[in-house]
């Protein structure tokens, strides 16, 4: 951990570690604006100021609780909550092993961005900015990969649910999810090899727009789903 910079915005990361969420951090932490950057997942960030590190196999309440925990320590509560956490699973819905899929895209894509949304209802400061991840993909029909379409779905209601009166959310919180097609990872070009790697979005482009919709730059209005 870094000294904490108590004139800094904080920012929380939930999936810090993470491809997209180390851009995210590395963006946030080395940006011209100051904040202090929380990234938790399952491994450190070392570009974060602060690690709450996940232990697996333990449920989802217990999990929040430690995450809470560890934020009632540092005493902050934050600026913006951006969820890059998740995964991706193929498979349509007359595989053998069909739950396993489901199973894995709940916890990975749902469960997380539900932590991220409770985190910022317990400690978002008012006005705060709160991000998930959904994708293009899921405002339509995804027969070949029923379990990702399932959980980008149920994200994406819980966007337009967080963004409603009454959600819980602290007073004048904007919420929005990010929307991707694909993007230009390592894993997705070993995939894809013979794709157009030009029309794919790189990992520093987002980073900057959650960059700027944190400082207060084009930001969505509540609820949006923005393409990316």
């Amino acid at each position: 951990s870094q000294p904490h910079d108590m004139a800094a915005r904080n920012v929380i990361v939930f999936g810090g570690a993470g491809q997209l969420g180390d851009a995210v951090v590395g963006h946030f932490q080395g940006g011209e604006h100051r904040w202090n950057v929380v990234s938790v997942d399952f491994r450190a960030n070392a570009k974060a100021a602060h690690n709450i590190v996940l232990t697996g196999g333990v449920s989802s309440s217990d999990r929040a609780a430690a995450v809470a925990a560890e934020i009632v320590v540092l005493g902050i509560r934050f600026d913006a909550v951006i969820c890059v956490a998740g995964g991706w699973a193929g498979g349509s819905i007359g595989a053998d092993d069909v739950f396993g899929p489901v199973e894995r895209m709940l916890d990975m894509n749902v469960l997380s961005a539900v932590l991220a949304a409770h985190i910022a209802a317990k400690f978002g400061a008012p006005g705060c900015l709160v991000v998930l991840t959904g994708a293009q993909a899921a405002r339509g029909p995804t027969p070949g990969m029923v379990a990702y379409g399932i959980s980008k779905a149920a994200t994406i209601h819980l966007v337009s649910s967080l963004a409603a009166a009454g959600s819980g959310l602290p007073d004048g919180a904007r919420v929005a999810a990010i929307m991707p097609l694909t993007l230009d990872t390592p894993q997705n070009r070993a995939a894809m090899p013979d794709a157009d790697f030009s029309s794919w979005t790189p990992l520093p482009t987002v980073a900057a727009l959650l960059y700027s919709w944190a400082n207060g730059v084009e930001v969505p209005a509540n609820g949006a789903l923005i393409d990316v």
